[in-house]
């Protein structure tokens, strides 16, 4: 009988299992050559991801210097943690690797902390890059605005450059961007695997990351529930159109994640293998459906912002209150101006906002394509969270199946409850509660945004 005392007194969350190529406790297959090149692919990833995000965070500060919104601005700070996390997961990877070599198990609470960092960033960085594709258009729009102003143009771009040559630089800056946002969060998600098979218990680390995947499918679906009801206040406008029944079946898909997520919760609780299984087939029908509609809803953002090009500005302008358009527009200016010695008369119009009609005011050209890209933006980010939540549901697919798993080994690998499983649950409910009663008590802005 082989003695296990050498495997005594390790870290409590994975001290149930042997390390070996069959865990003798689970008889869950190991292998030791697959892991120690896990780890050192995840080292490679890592410092590939920290690279890449530090490149892409100097671009982005560049970028958010020349336009100053709050798009550039969040994804910098974003891409400070990725980067950092980046070379945390290529220091993990080295540890990992030289560990394993001598049969012992990686820091559980370090491979723990890459983990849950690992499927966050992975999330973000995919879904940023696909709102930077479509938001690509809406910097294009605020440099032409910023051209309008020579000087402030000079200030923030190449001093005496045209308006094609700023654009082709901001262009070309933001695709790198993209790719390099894109590629780091495919490296993100190769150090979820990689975290995964080297732990001694990957029953209870996809249990901790399941609680995760749920927690982000909640807080992903209560913003979809909360930008498609702010899209309902843009249906009666007549600039764009959108399809409207796309809008409410992606929040009636939003209130059933929510729900499963909340049953999901309570299954990963008790660990009941069938409620795992039963789980994962329902999100796999809705996560397709989620799909197809966040797809449609993409197509219909590109399409009219292509009809945006080819709108008149100062009557879209003159249309959104003031309210909100206020520190929006180029270099923090409001909808009105009162001087503008190279506008025309098309840019003198009547106040409309308050009930006034006599009140003669000049509209600020400076703010003229942002104005164009206002209708639409709503949607912009309604399919932004749709897509967040998409990835948090696949994640979840993914541990869901692997928890249904009736192999003995993973039945015996499953530990008591303890204070992670009461956390997890916790968080979940807290969350639901919170944004339940957010709508419950959130007060209808009855500010006519436009007319």
């Amino acid at each position: 009988m082989t003695d296990t005392s050498a495997f005594k007194n390790r870290d409590i969350e994975y001290d149930e299992l042997e390390f070996d190529r069959n865990d003798m406790h689970s008889g869950e297959p190991r292998y030791v050559e697959d892991e120690i090149r896990n780890s050192t692919v995840a080292t490679i990833a890592g410092g590939i991801a920290g690279v890449l995000c530090l490149i892409a965070m100097i671009l982005t500060w560049i970028l958010y210097y020349r336009e100053q919104t709050r798009t550039f601005l969040w994804h910098a700070i974003w891409l400070i943690f990725a980067c950092l996390f980046g070379f945390a997961l290529a220091a993990w990877g080295a540890s990992s690797g030289s560990q394993v070599r001598v049969g012992k198990q990686p820091a559980a609470n370090f491979t723990l902390a890459i983990f849950l960092g690992c499927l966050v960033f992975f999330v973000y960085l995919v879904a940023e890059s696909l709102w930077l594709i479509f938001y690509r258009t809406i910097h294009q729009a605020y440099l032409t605005d910023l051209r309008t102003d020579n000087s402030l143009w000079d200030k923030r771009m190449i001093s005496g450059s045209t308006f094609e040559e700023g654009w082709t630089a901001d262009r070309r800056m933001m695709w790198w961007t993209t790719a390099f946002t894109l590629i780091s969060g495919i490296c993100f998600a190769f150090g979820i695997y990689a975290t995964r098979s080297v732990v001694w218990n990957r029953f209870q680390l996809t249990r901790i990351g399941l609680f995760t995947s749920l927690i982000s499918t909640a807080v992903a679906g209560f913003f979809v529930i909360y930008w498609a009801q702010e899209c309902f206040g843009y249906e009666k406008s007549t600039v764009y159109a959108f399809d409207t029944d796309v809008t409410r079946i992606l929040k009636v898909f939003a209130i059933i994640a929510i729900v499963l997520a909340f049953l999901n919760g309570i299954v990963n609780f008790i660990k009941s293998k069938l409620g795992y299984f039963v789980l994962g087939l329902i999100t796999i029908v809705l996560i397709i459906c989620l799909i197809t509609t966040t797809g449609v809803l993409w197509r219909n953002i590109r399409e009219n912002q292509t009809k945006g090009a080819t709108l008149r500005c100062p009557s879209i302008l003159s249309s959104i209150n003031e309210n909100s358009l206020s520190g929006r527009c180029v270099n923090n200016g409001d909808k009105y101006v009162s001087s503008c010695a190279q506008c025309g008369k098309e840019y003198t119009v009547n106040r409309w906002e308050g009930g006034l009609t006599t009140d003669t005011k000049i509209l600020n050209p400076q703010c003229c394509n942002v104005a164009i890209s206002f209708f639409y933006k709503p949607y912009i980010y309604l399919a932004f969270w749709s897509l967040i939540l998409i990835l948090s549901m696949a994640i979840t697919i993914f541990f869901n199946l692997y928890l249904s798993d009736t192999s003995d080994y993973l039945s015996n690998s499953s530990r008591p409850l303890n204070i992670i499983d009461f956390l997890g649950l916790t968080l979940l409910i807290l969350v639901l509660l919170g944004w339940i009663l957010y709508f419950i008590f959130r007060k209808q802005d009855t500010t006519q945004t436009f007319k």
